[in-house]
């Protein structure tokens, strides 16, 4: 079996994959070389590397990132989580979460495979699941800020932000550099009108990513908000 990805190498992955499937290729491809500089040997990582190479036009760098990806070797449920994130990054939902179950039928006492399942199944419209899937992601990871930040994304497209903010606010406090939870935190606390804890959230996102243009912005409308 394939060595685990550290917390940090697999929440750049996360973030990379986000940024990936929103179009977002300079972006997801920078943190996919910083999540390498972190864990060089990991295969699932040098996979995704040459998805993301191949849609950007660089077929050369892509086949030598695969030739990696090839030389560490995959466990066969990470195959199919890589098969998953080809799935995610062209919105095809559905077929992630085949792939996920089919992960998650050689390993299922790994959370982060519970978390990114839950994920693809909120996005494929299955609530229930993924409401199920996250819980389970914290059983098996109740120390792990990943999966909460998975409980907690899933609950805020649920709409349910009263308890999408307390998973962030556990994620964060595992994880307090974890940009991407720290944004999900301000986005819910402007829902529910704590526009401060927002400010401070978003604020941050701007310690850890000077100049993330998404953190600007809302920094902004919680300005407008305040007239």
């Amino acid at each position: 079996m394939v060595a685990a990805m550290s917390e940090k190498s697999e929440q750049l992955y996360d973030d990379a994959l986000e940024l990936l499937q929103g179009g977002k290729l300079p972006e997801g491809i920078a943190l996919i070389e910083e999540s390498l500089m972190e864990d060089a040997a990991d295969p699932q990582t040098w996979r995704l590397y040459s998805i993301a190479l191949t849609a950007a036009g660089r077929p050369d760098d892509a086949a030598a990132a695969m030739t990696k990806a090839e030389a560490f070797g995959l466990s066969g449920a990470d195959q199919f989580l890589v098969k998953a994130a080809e799935a995610q990054m062209v919105a095809n939902f559905d077929a992630a979460v085949t792939h996920y179950e089919d992960a998650l039928e050689l390993e299922d006492g790994r959370f982060e495979i519970w978390g990114a399942y839950a994920l693809a199944l909120v996005s494929a419209g299955y609530e229930k699941d993924a409401l199920e899937a996250s819980e389970k992601a914290c059983a098996l990871g109740a120390d792990e800020a990943q999966a909460w930040y998975a409980r907690g994304r899933v609950l805020r497209l649920m709409k349910d932000m009263e308890n999408a903010l307390p998973a962030f606010d556990r994620a964060v406090a595992l994880y307090p550099d974890f940009a991407l939870a720290c944004h999900e935190r301000g986005m819910v606390q402007v829902e529910l009108g704590d526009l401060d804890g927002a400010t401070r959230s978003f604020k941050h996102v701007l310690e850890l990513q000077p100049g993330d243009p998404a953190a600007i912005e809302a920094l902004k409308i919680i300005e407008g908000k305040r007239g």
